[in-house]
C-alpha cells in the first residue's frame, strides 16, 4: 500500500510516495542461451533433460523439450541472450521452490525447478505494458509505481532496452519516490525515485530475494508535467537521461494464461500442469489429463 507525506503547498499535493509488494519476488538465474557462463536449460542432466525423462517415465513419450531448446534458442555469438524476462515473470507470479524434489529416480534441484518455471514463463504475454517501442515515458513509469505497486501491492517487470535488441528484465517489488515543484517551469515537478528489484545473477540454487542492483536500490531521476499523482508527460534527466541501464525502456506485467504470439519462445512439449506435478512431487499415478500449450 502506498504511503504519502503531505507537502506544505496550498493544493496539499503530497511530496512523496512509497509502496512494496506483500511477497517479494524471488531471485534466480537468467539461464543463458549459450554455454560457458553458467547453467543452461538445455544442459545434459539440466532442467529440460530431467523434465523429458520424467514425462517419458510417466507417459511413455519423450516431449524432447531439451532438443527443441538447443535447436531453437541457441545463440553462442550473443553474450546477453538468455531468459531474463522469463525469470522476471516467474519470480512475480510463482511461489518460490525452496527444496529439491525426487521422484522416479530423478532429483530436481531448486535450480531445476526454477529453471522450468523460468522457461515456461519465457513465453508469457503481457497483461499490460508501457514502452512497447522501447521508449518509456517516465509519467507512465511513475503512475504505475503509485497505482500498481503502491495501490495494489503487486510488482511488475522493468526492462532495460539497449541497442541491437539487447534487453535485461527484473521484477520490481518496492519503490520510494520524492518530488518538488520546479521553480523555473510552471506545472513541472522534479522527481527522484528509488526502485528495488530482485537480482537474477545469483547461484542457480539460491533461495530468497537478493536486491538488485544492491541494498540501496536503483535511483531514477525525471521531471513530470501536471499533478505528480497522475502526470500526463515527463522526461528523464540527469544520470537517468541516457546510457546503459540509465532508465527502463519498458514496464509490463505477465499474463501467464496467454502465450506470446510474436514467435515460439517455449517448446510445445513444456506443459505447465506437468511442471506443477513435478514441483508437488507427483510420480504421475495421480495425474489427470494434462493441458498442453
Amino acid at each position: 500500500m502506498a504511503v504519502a507525506q503531505s507537502s506544505a503547498t496550498d493544493e496539499e499535493i503530497p511530496s512523496s510516495a512509497s509502496g512494496e509488494v506483500e511477497a517479494a519476488p524471488w531471485s534466480g538465474w537468467w539461464w543463458p542461451s549459450f554455454e560457458g557462463v553458467g547453467p543452461t536449460l538445455f544442459a545434459f542432466n539440466g532442467p529440460l533433460d530431467k523434465y523429458d525423462r520424467y514425462v517419458a517415465a510417466t507417459s511413455g513419450a519423450d516431449p524432447a523439450t531439451r532438443t527443441w531448446e538447443r535447436q531453437s534458442l541457441y545463440f553462442p555469438a550473443t553474450p546477453w541472450a538468455g531468459h531474463c524476462n522469463g525469470f522476471a515473470a516467474a519470480a512475480l507470479v510463482e511461489p518460490e521452490p525452496t527444496e529439491p524434489v525426487t521422484m522416479l529416480g530423478i532429483t530436481f534441484s531448486v535450480a531445476d525447478l526454477k529453471g522450468l518455471l523460468v522457461d515456461y514463463h519465457f513465453g508469457d504475454a503481457a497483461a499490460w505494458s508501457f514502452g512497447e517501442d522501447g521508449i518509456l515515458n517516465p509519467a507512465d513509469f511513475h503512475r504505475m509505481l503509485l497505482n500498481w505497486v503502491g495501490g495494489t501491492g503487486t510488482g511488475f517487470v522493468l526492462t532495460y532496452e539497449m541497442a541491437n535488441g539487447e534487453v535485461w528484465s527484473y521484477p520490481v517489488y518496492r519503490f520510494e519516490s520524492h518530488w518538488t515543484q520546479d521553480a523555473s517551469v510552471e506545472g513541472q515537478w522534479r522527481v527522484s525515485t528509488t526502485v528495488w528489484m530482485a537480482d537474477m545473477d545469483v547461484p542457480a540454487n539460491f533461495v530468497g530475494t537478493k536486491p538488485y542492483p544492491g541494498a540501496a536500490g536503483k535511483v531514477f531521476t525525471y521531471t513530470l508535467q501536471g499533478d505528480p499523482r497522475d502526470p500526463f508527460d515527463g522526461a528523464w534527466i540527469g544520470a537517468s537521461k541516457s546510457g546503459r541501464f540509465a532508465h527502463p525502456g519498458r514496464i509490463w506485467y505477465p499474463e501467464s494464461t496467454l502465450r506470446n504470439e510474436d514467435r515460439d519462445l517455449v517448446s510445445p512439449g513444456l506443459d505447465r500442469q506437468t511442471i506443477a506435478n513435478i514441483i508437488a512431487g507427483s510420480d504421475g499415478s495421480d495425474v489427470t489429463a494434462r493441458t498442453t500449450h
